[in-house]
């Protein structure tokens, strides 16, 4: 049964123990869980996803013999998580912790090599404060040489001038989708303070990406446009980041 709790720049592979060698099959996972299981071989230890959804990625990760951690505040979406993990088997449910508790607060006393912040976990953010608190969870939990990688949308706009300047005309405003995910921040006084609520998933400009990053002391080393390696531009509907502490 899985367990289920309540509640400097980076150094580069050559500084740390080669991954152990496991055969990455890629014609049964989709192209985000792809781009995440490669991802994974370039760091040892155990992996911490934040937003664990329905399981698929951590389950992957375990078919690969790694120790997961997954986070996911939505009971419906453990109890999916659960049910995959269950029929996997013994071996590679074993490989998978669930906790169910809040990616903007967690704090556990483990580090990992990987941090995965997948299914656009971060856009669910409903502040910068919240992307910064996400992105320092991840930060906090992350071992010497560690990587964090997550993917959000992003807003189609104009590239920046030829200065380098970011653009300033006008965007188009992109209609969030909703997700039953985190759970709302309390609210003294009310009745509603501990409901999952549906909240807004929005897409994330490069610009607030790189200045949560910063402030929780990470620096985006690759962005992506899609989970296949396709070059980034402000085009782009997604980003998909790859990140390191920044060296002291």
């Amino acid at each position: 049964m899985p367990i289920v709790g309540e509640g400097a720049f980076g150094y580069g592979p050559w500084h740390m123990a080669k991954p152990p060698r496991t055969e990455l099959k890629l014609v049964g996972p989709d192209l985000e869980t792809r781009f995440y299981l490669r991802r994974a071989l370039e760091r040892t230890g155990a992996v911490l996803v934040l937003g664990a959804a329905d399981g698929r990625l951590p389950l992957e990760l375990a078919a690969m013999g790694r120790t997961v951690v997954g986070v996911e505040p939505s009971p419906m979406l453990r109890e999916l998580a659960k049910e995959r993990l269950l029929s996997a088997g013994e071996r590679l449910d074993a490989r998978v912790r669930l906790i169910a508790d809040d990616p903007r607060s967690l704090q556990l006393e483990e580090r990992f090599g990987l941090v995965f912040a997948p299914h656009n976990a971060l856009g669910l953010a409903g502040s910068p404060e919240e992307l910064e608190a996400m992105l320092r969870v991840a930060r906090a939990h992350l071992e010497p040489g560690g990587l964090v990688a997550f993917d959000v949308l992003h807003p189609p706009e104009p590239d920046p001038d030829e200065n380098g300047n970011a653009p300033h005309a006008p965007i188009p405003p992109v209609r969030p989708g909703f997700a039953p995910h985190l759970r709302a921040r309390r609210v003294e006084g009310t009745r509603r303070s501990r409901e999952i609520l549906r909240l807004k998933s929005r897409p994330l400009r490069v610009m607030e990406v790189d200045r949560a990053l910063d402030a929780a002391g990470l620096i985006a080393t690759e962005r992506f446009a899609d989970f296949q390696g396709g070059p980034f531009s402000y085009a782009a509907e997604r980003q998909v980041v790859v990140s390191e502490t920044v060296r002291d």
